[in-house]
Formats: structure tokens, sequence, C-alpha cells
């Protein structure tokens, strides 16, 4: 069941981070008003996404973090990262220094409209733009590199070019299939 490369100590603290941040996320004023302690909540919370995760990637509910996989590991802190956008958790740090997985984390910043950089809300850029005259409600979308930007960065890419953009920030558009793109509003 379990891959012979076991997670990284770093994939290990990074999904501790997660959890973290959502314990914080959602028990921070209950715990500041109500002076409790939350401490407990971290393996709650922890449990929890295992079994959501469990029944996703077809591992058993009770499986062990510690014997995850580097890929397995990998998926489980996609999916934390997932359940944070779904949730607007925010992060302790950014979302792209969290991942392994750049590609899917770009996808998932485009389906939940955060910024690659940031975290903040964001809204679609075009690497390759569109141009004049043409009307965005035809277009086909999936033919398109796009990323999810805040509107500073989003300005930002238009003033220095993509080029120096995606240099400066080491990140690159996602192509989407057309369903996706349609699903996502885009």
């Amino acid at each position: 069941m379990y891959m012979k490369e076991k997670r990284s100590l770093a994939q290990n603290k990074m999904i501790y981070a997660l959890i973290n941040d959502i314990v914080k996320h959602f028990c921070n004023d209950f715990e500041a008003t109500h002076k409790r302690s939350f401490r407990n909540d971290v393996e709650t919370v922890k449990r929890t996404l295992k079994v959501g995760f469990a029944r996703e990637s077809g591992l058993k509910q009770d499986f062990s973090t510690a014997k995850l996989s580097k890929d397995q590991a990998t998926e489980f802190i996609s999916y934390i990262i997932e359940f944070c956008f779904q949730f607007d958790v925010p992060l302790s740090r950014p979302g792209i220094e969290m991942t392994a997985d750049i590609n899917r984390y770009l996808f998932l910043c485009v389906k939940y409209r955060k910024c690659a950089i940031t975290g903040a809300p964001g809204e679609i850029h075009h690497v390759n733009a569109i141009g004049m005259g043409r009307n965005r409600n035809y277009y086909d979308h999936s033919q398109s590199f796009l990323i999810c930007l805040s509107r500073e960065m989003h300005r930002e890419a238009h003033q220095i070019g993509w080029e120096a953009f995606k240099r400066k920030y080491h990140v690159d558009g996602i192509r989407l299939t057309k369903e996706a793109a349609k699903e996502f509003g885009i």
C-alpha cells in the first residue's frame, strides 16, 4: 500500500503548518473570548482531513502520515491547501512555498480565484493576451495559459511584461480543459 520512499521531514512540517493554520483560523476568536486552548484540536482537524483524503485517494481511513510516500504526502498537502482555499483559511506562508505540486497549486488558485503570488482574492490573467476586438464571451479560454493574480499583481504583470514577471515570481500560466474553464466561469 505505501511506497518505498517515505515522506520527508519538510513534508511532515508542511502538513502540520497547514493544520495549524486551519486550527488558528477556526478557533482563534473563540479561544480569545473563552480562554480555552485548542491544542487538542490539531489532532481532531488532522483526523478529519485524513478521513476526507482517504476517501478521495483510496487509502485506509486510519493511515499514518508517517508512512506516506513522498508522492502521497504531496497529494495530502495539495488536499489540505484546497481545503484552505474552499474555506478561506489564510495561510501563514505563501501557498506557492507550501507545495511541491506547483501546477496543482496554480490550478487551485484559478479555481478559487486566489492570487498565486499573494493568496489575496484574484482575477484571471491571460498569459497570451486575448487582444483587442475579441469577445471574451465567445473566446475558447482553454487555448490560453492562465494564472490568477490579485489586482496589484495583474497590473504589475502588464507593466513589466509576462517574461519579466515570470522570472521575478517563478510562476507560469496553466491551461484548463474546456470543461474546467466553463465550470470555473472563465
